[in-house]
């Protein structure tokens, strides 16, 4: 009997403690991904466990108990194998046979059923040529003139160095007919990875036919092509990756596209004979190609959303990297330093879009542009890194870029094309541009918010067209040297405009017109203009009167439209329209004034005088003028 009561109250005790709950939650799991690191060197899964306690049917943080990993293995080790291949009818010269892959079973011998990429590339012997020439657009200054000397491969065997031969370039101060040029080995290193040439120029002062060490003024470097794969290469992952670190020379496109490499770093490739294609690698953060000095296509680096580092060619201005065709870089949105790439030369166009954090742009060696140049879009560019540019051949658009304050073209002389500059809101002016004397055809400066002054553009002489529009706090346009409008000047829609601006030097303008600016009342500045074939004044809301062009003579066609101010036309100089004449809807200026004003001057087909202002009443001319209505005239004449 006694012990049947210590068993019951063993158990009695035995339920005190027990939580019966306990049993009624759910055990729950979750998988979170495990970023490399400490605990898992190459990622995994981490596996979270613990009840439901608030019985939601998700395990919650508070109710995590125990966390496990799942760690991944590491990956495969990329092999590569290289084998010699004897001159033949392959390569006459000889060459290499690579092959690549992942070491699957890890015994760390590249077996045949784990080869997934092949190449073979071929040895090339070419003569490195060079040619000399006197310049006058190189930035040096040179009091005794300069002299460029340009090299590369003999390819064709001509024994003349062709543009699309160029490989390297250097500049000396000293006549072309006094260079002389030294070639000797360059061996691999930190200049030619292969090796090459080594360019040694200078002038021959101790005139012994020599040109020795000390009389070297400037060096420049043909690096080799000895390993050249022809074809299309299109690098896709590790093992690609690892086949074209052994090519120097591509006779073909490079397409680096939607691959999930994070580095591509490539020393030894030295030319690319197509185009270069980037664009699309979502784990991209860096790309070099420090050797790369010949592309013989276009350049295009797009939507790498990761990119960060990106070198293109040497860090020197002898470290030419020659793109034969367009260079284009377009959203790279972490991408925030030019200065991997100041030693592109393209021959076409080149364009900067829409790279959100590019802050640091630079100083790009180049100086001449055959295409056009286009920055549009750069939300944190606050200057261009084209400080060195003398001419461009086609269009500059500097466009939509928020934060720029400055254009920072200080060496740039003339535009072959149009000039726009357009929705920039922090630019206050066009300072940057002191030296540019010709733009072959339109200036277009419009929209840009901050915009309170022309200046900047004091040697401008001549441009086809001009045309200032919707800048909003625009107070002054002056251009102190321009001298020929030959298409037409249009100044529209800037409100704060009070002045036209000063223009003068210039003595051709054909067509103008004065647009609703909102704050218009003095169109003088065109005083040494005394004709035009158009002359349109139209929805300036404060102009009074035009007697700032007082000074014209002759015009084909006058319209003054819309001006609810206007109270007198002026104009007291002009002799003569001789085509059409429009006064239409100023409601402040008498008709009669208008109708004096055309009985005067016009002699040609078509006259519209309506809208305006019928109640006053004129004077009669003075005696002894004739031609004169002094009778107000209502309604439409023809």
């Amino acid at each position: 009997m006694r012990c049947l009561w210590m068993t019951l109250l063993v158990l009695a005790s035995g339920c005190d403690a027990i939580d019966l709950e306990l049993f009624q939650h759910k055990p729950l799991s979750r998988f979170e991904a495990e970023p490399p690191g400490d605990i898992c060197e190459h990622g995994g899964r981490r596996v979270l466990t613990g009840l439901d306690t608030n019985n939601d049917g998700v395990l919650d943080d508070t109710e995590v108990r125990t966390t496990d990993y799942d760690c991944n293995r590491a990956p495969p080790e990329v092999l590569v194998v290289t084998r010699t291949l004897l001159p033949g009818t392959t390569c006459p010269l000889g060459g290499e046979l690579v092959e690549a892959g992942l070491d699957v079973n890890g015994d760390g011998e590249l077996e045949a059923e784990e080869v997934s990429q092949s190449a073979i590339t071929c040895r090339e012997s070419s003569t490195v040529v060079y040619r000399v020439s006197d310049v006058d657009s190189y930035p040096l200054a040179c009091d005794e003139g300069t002299s460029l000397v340009e090299a590369g491969p003999d390819l064709d065997a001509d024994g003349a160095l062709d543009d699309s031969e160029r490989r390297a370039q250097t500049a000396v101060c000293a006549p072309a007919s006094t260079v002389r040029v030294r070639l000797q080995i360059e061996p691999p290193g930190a200049r030619c990875a292969s090796g090459g040439t080594r360019l040694n120029v200078g002038t021959d002062a101790n005139g012994n036919g020599t040109l020795e060490d000390s009389e070297v003024a400037t060096r420049t470097y043909v690096c080799l092509s000895t390993n050249t794969f022809t074809g299309d290469y299109f690098l896709r992952d590790a093992v690609d990756l690892e086949v074209l670190r052994a090519f120097s020379r591509i006779e073909g496109t490079l397409n680096i596209q939607d691959t999930a490499l994070p580095e591509i770093v490539l020393p030894s490739l030295v030319a690319v004979e197509g185009p270069l294609f980037v664009g699309g690698n979502t784990a991209l953060t860096r790309l070099e190609l420090e050797g790369l000095s010949f592309v013989g296509g276009g350049v295009s680096l797009y939507t790498n959303p990761e990119l960060v580092t990106l070198t293109l060619g040497g860090p020197t201005e002898q470290d030419i990297l020659w793109v034969e065709g367009d260079f284009e870089l377009q959203q790279n949105p972490k991408l925030a330093s030019l200065d991997g790439m100041k030693s592109v030369q393209p021959r076409g166009n080149l364009s900067l879009f829409d790279n959100d954090s590019l802050t640091d742009p630079g100083s790009w060696h180049l100086t001449q542009l055959p295409g056009s140049l286009d920055v549009i879009g750069n939300e944190q560019l606050t200057r261009l890194p084209f400080r060195a540019l003398l001419r461009v051949g086609g269009s500059i658009a500097i466009n939509e870029n928020p934060a720029l304050v400055g254009l920072e073209l200080t060496r740039l002389e003339t535009v072959g094309n149009t000039v726009t500059i357009h929705r920039n809101g922090s630019l206050t002016d066009l300072t940057g541009l002191p030296v540019l004397r010709t733009i072959q055809e339109g200036l277009y400066v419009t929209d840009n918010d901050s915009l309170v002054s022309t200046a900047g553009l004091g040697e401008l002489t001549t441009v086809s067209w001009l045309h200032v529009a919707d800048n909003d706090v625009l107070a002054a346009c002056d251009f102190p040297r321009l001298m020929t409008i030959p298409g037409r000047f249009d100044l529209m829609r800037n409100k704060a405009l009070a002045r036209l601006g000063r223009f003068p030097s210039l003595v051709y303008l054909p067509r103008l017109t004065l647009a609703q600016n909102d704050s218009l009342n003095d169109p003088s500045g065109l005083d040494r203009l005394s004709s035009m074939e158009e002359l349109e004044v139209t929805g300036n809301a404060s102009l009074r009167n035009m007697d700032g062009l007082n000074h014209l003579r002759t015009l084909a066609k006058l319209k003054v439209d819309s001006n609810p101010a206007l109270e007198r036309l002026s104009l007291d100089g002009l002799q003569r329209v001789n085509e059409t004449l429009e006064i239409i809807g100023n409601p402040a200026l008498p008709t009669c004034m208008a109708n004096l004003f055309a009985n005067r001057v016009f002699n040609g087909i078509t006259r519209t005088i309506e809208g305006n202002d019928d109640t006053p009443t004129c004077a009669p001319p003075p005696d002894g003028l004739t031609g004169l209505d002094a009778s107000p005239v209502e309604g439409r004449l023809r």
